[in-house]
């Protein structure tokens, strides 16, 4: 049996979702799968995977994030980080079950 080759990319401006990607790469490692992790902006062609995983939604708002929505929220009292480790990582598991795909 071949292993599956999973493209894990990802946009980050500040390593966040870059975190999330490679923990996404190690749970689908554990899994069987060889993932490979790379920023989106870095991928010309992605022919030579099975499946491809593609993040840029940043889950975190501090005082360090960029932007006038993010500094309004942190002026309100509405920043914080709303990521869940465990919900990525059970949800990185299911990646190779999802219809249409095989181990």
């Amino acid at each position: 049996m071949t292993t599956k080759r999973v493209l894990v990319a990802h946009g980050s401006k500040h390593g966040a979702t870059r975190r999330i990607a490679e923990g996404i790469g190690r749970t689908l490692q554990a899994d069987g799968f060889e993932a490979v992790v790379l920023p989106a902006d870095t991928v010309s062609d992605a022919s030579g995977y099975d499946g491809v995983v593609l993040g840029g939604a940043p889950g975190s708002v501090t005082a360090e994030t960029p932007g006038r929505i993010s500094r309004s929220l942190v002026r309100h009292g509405k920043d914080g980080d709303f990521r869940n480790p465990e919900r990525i990582q059970d949800r990185a598991h299911h990646i190779g079950t999802e219809p249409g795909t095989t181990r």
